[in-house]
């Protein structure tokens, strides 16, 4: 039997792989059992070797707090901050640290209030039906595809309520299509994506890097021409920035909406996915959400007004990204030499948290593996902080995190009526996606 030994000189102990079997044959084999393995080994905090470099994770909310908020100025994104998507994202509120964060999140966060994306509560539901309406010509779908699709619209029909945009044969959704499956494709080549000297992009990433901007450019442009006026997230946008003492200009704030457009329409689609892949399985609770649904809607499509009639529908959400967290994971590369806990960190080092991991911690949550919504009922016990994690912890929490809850409460209560889905066989999950056209 194998165990975690540590280093001399070295308080983190150090992953010891089976006998016969390597650290890059069990990443490649399967990364988040891999993961799970490292963490079962080493408990509360490990080291592994990842490509010949130490990589840390962390395992426990106490180390979580360290890394994510109490140590947050000397441990940041590090060369992530460097990689190939700013050439898409530019100076984003994701690919910014430090001092310009703070000021990109101040700006910023008005626009995601609570009371500013209850105003989207009817588009989404809108654009949600029309696109589960087609499921109808099918017999079977790949949902997770179709999910993908329908977040993007919802998403975009709120973000940037111009209709010629969002013509799905359209110049603009086909260089946003290419550039989905390219995010993805380098979307676990962190070390590489890290590398500003490594060259990834193509002619035709270039293309529709410059497609997408230049489309979001002219919208900017003629909304403050006065050629257009459209209530939608991009308005409160320019609205919010004009009455900013440190204003953005047009580039800066087209590098908001493209963050927006290509990273805040992913962790719907997954918890959506997730949930009904779940419920698929699960006869009895997709039961007790069909009762719920049912009872209060009786066949029309849900409101605003509805979702706090519909908790069930919701715990059933939330168990689903406990278990299939859209945010696999979260990296920080320590900028100078530190602690995390009582451990000492040196500078460069990088650390981590895998929310797939940590969300499946006995001491947070027995029987960790089950599929359990009531654990989310108003009356169960409250949950340890920072043991749940599905929109990440401190300066980089996912800000647009209330818009999503409320989009994925909409559309679950709207999906279950266009149809059943089927789970012939268990999905194994994994940190990076990969997505097919659908034919």
């Amino acid at each position: 039997m194998t165990g975690c030994r540590t280093l001399p000189g070295d308080t983190i102990p150090r992953y010891v792989p089976a006998a016969g079997d390597t650290e890059k044959a069990a990443i490649h084999r399967d990364y988040l059992s891999f993961l799970s393995g490292v963490t079962d080994q080493c408990g509360a905090i490990g080291q592994y070797y990842r490509d010949g470099s130490p990589v840390i994770i962390v395992n426990t909310p106490d180390l979580v707090r360290a890394l994510l908020i109490d140590k947050a100025d000397d441990l940041t994104k590090g060369g992530f901050a460097l990689s190939a998507f700013r050439a898409l994202l530019g100076e984003s509120l994701s690919m910014t640290e430090g001092d310009r964060h703070h000021q990109l999140r101040r700006l910023l966060a008005p626009v995601f209030s609570r009371r500013k994306i209850a105003g989207y509560a009817s588009r989404i539901v809108r654009v949600a039906d029309t696109v589960c309406a087609d499921w109808a010509d099918y017999a079977d779908i790949d949902l997770f595809v179709d999910l993908h699709r329908l977040t993007i619209r919802t998403l975009g029909h709120a973000l940037i309520a111009e209709p010629t945009l969002w013509a799905e044969t359209g110049q603009f959704c086909q260089a946003r299509e290419c550039l989905w499956q390219w995010i993805n494709s380098l979307a676990g080549e962190r070390r590489r994506l890290a590398d500003p000297t490594t060259d990834i992009l193509d002619t035709q990433v270039d293309m529709a890097i410059a497609a997408v901007q230049n489309a979001v450019d002219q919208v900017i442009h003629d909304r403050r021409q006065g050629l257009s006026r459209t209530d939608d997230l991009l308005a409160d946008i320019l609205d919010t920035n004009d009455r900013a003492a440190q204003r953005l200009d047009p580039t800066e704030v087209r590098d908001q909406v493209l963050a927006l457009l290509f990273a805040a329409h992913e962790t719907s689609a997954a918890a959506l996915f997730w949930s009904l892949y779940l419920l698929a399985g699960h006869p009895a609770v997709l039961g007790r959400v069909e009762q719920e649904l049912d009872d209060l809607l009786d066949g029309r499509l849900p409101e605003l007004a509805d979702l706090s009639a519909l908790p069930y529908t919701m715990q059933v959400v939330k168990e689903a990204m406990r278990l299939y967290p859209p945010a696999a994971r979260q990296f920080r590369v320590a900028v100078r030499d530190t602690r995390v806990g009582s451990h000492s960190i040196t500078e460069g080092m990088p650390v981590s948290v895998c929310h797939y991991v940590l969300h499946r911690s006995p001491e947070s949550f027995p029987e960790p593996n089950r599929f359990v919504p009531e654990r989310f009922a108003p009356a169960a016990p409250p949950l340890r902080p920072l043991s749940y994690l599905p929109f990440g912890a401190g300066e980089h929490t996912c800000l647009g995190r209330h818009y999503a809850m409320q989009e994925i409460h909409l559309i679950a209560g709207s999906v279950p009526g266009h149809g059943a889905a089927e789970a012939p066989q268990r999905i194994v999950p994994r940190p990076r996606l990969r997505r097919q056209a659908r034919s």
